[in-house]
């Protein structure tokens, strides 16, 4: 699907080259695909309570943390971008996902507090895009306890949870719009970070 057409510098006179819309959603890391937000929006190096950026969301969740994502590519079927999980502590534990396309190219990061890593440390997913949407799910984490049963000392934490934030997203303000339970978590129209850019 050709979204929009710009004429190209350095090309054949004539030729025209076509920009396509990539967007990539994130949905919520919990164990469980029927979530229960204990915290509506605050700020993604913040405490409930707090303000700050907006992004985050607190999620009941003791066990593994997942990347769940929904990925449109507007030139059809391949890869969309490129997802790279690594250690990112701040004053707690974390986790965060760093989405390029091209590599090298930020997009955003999806940030996930009181985690611990699951697997090796910056490593690449290569993630898949159609025109209908494609997801893909991979476990990046697992909660951990407050200090001092899992998280750092210099961490403050309301017991355990999935503090889940993001950097240069969108919010799905219109879905996650109270503190409660929500099911299929996973679904595409249940996504809480999103971006979108022309390659």
């Amino acid at each position: 699907m050709i979204i929009s057409f710009s004429l190209g510098f350095g090309t054949a006179p004539g030729r025209i080259s076509a920009a396509t819309l990539t967007v990539a959603r994130v949905n919520p890391g919990p164990a469980s695909l029927n979530g229960y937000i204990t915290c509506l929006w605050h700020g993604t190096s913040s405490p409930c309570g707090t303000a700050g950026d907006l992004q985050a969301l607190d999620w009941s969740n003791s066990s593994a943390v997942h990347f769940r994502t929904w990925a449109f590519r507007g030139a059809g079927t391949g890869t969309a971008y490129y997802a790279t999980k690594s250690i990112n502590n701040s004053a707690c534990l974390r986790v965060r996902v760093r989405l390029e396309y091209p590599i090298g190219t930020w997009r955003g990061d999806e940030l996930y507090t009181h985690t611990s890593l699951f697997g090796t440390d910056g490593y690449t997913y290569a993630i898949t895009g159609s025109t209908s949407y494609q997801y893909t799910s991979h476990t990046i984490g697992t909660s951990v306890a407050p200090y001092p049963n899992g998280d750092l000392s210099t961490c403050t934490s309301s017991g355990i949870h999935l503090h889940q934030g993001a950097d240069g997203a969108s919010r799905n303000t219109g879905t996650y719009s109270s503190t409660g339970s929500y099911s299929d978590i996973s679904a595409n129209s249940r996504w809480q970070h999103e971006w979108s850019w022309y390659n």
